[in-house]
């Protein structure tokens, strides 16, 4: 199986270029990053050696990439249940209501069953 992933060439210090093989949605999700923070694809790469000297780049690339976006993402679920903590309320009792009445509401049909996407 080939992988599909695309290459950059960059200077982590003055003496030496290395390249940095990621696929697309890395190099995506990285750039965006790098926009948001302003900085370019060298100054990071720098910044992440200096911090981790004995890292592989390209894993440290992901590793940031992956830390970036999980860290947003528990951001969002305590902002999320900050702000819907009274919705919460309203949830468990519209849960309870449910099982009581069977699954049904109104006289409608049970509602189906959660179904887990598949990679």
């Amino acid at each position: 199986m080939k992988k599909n992933v695309s290459t950059r060439c960059l200077r982590v210090d003055s003496q030496k270029t290395t390249t940095v093989a990621l696929e697309p949605e890395y190099w995506d999700m990285l750039d965006a990053i790098l926009k948001d923070v302003g900085l370019t694809l060298g100054k990071f790469a720098r910044a992440l050696k200096a911090k981790h000297p004995d890292g592989h780049l390209t894993s440290l690339i992901r590793i940031y990439i992956t830390k970036h976006y999980y860290d947003a993402y528990q951001a969002s679920l305590v902002s999320f249940s900050r702000e819907n903590a009274s919705a919460a309320d309203g949830l468990e009792k519209s849960i309870a209501f449910q099982s009581h009445t069977n699954g049904q509401i109104g006289g409608q049909a049970p509602l189906p069953s959660y179904q887990p996407i598949e990679w």
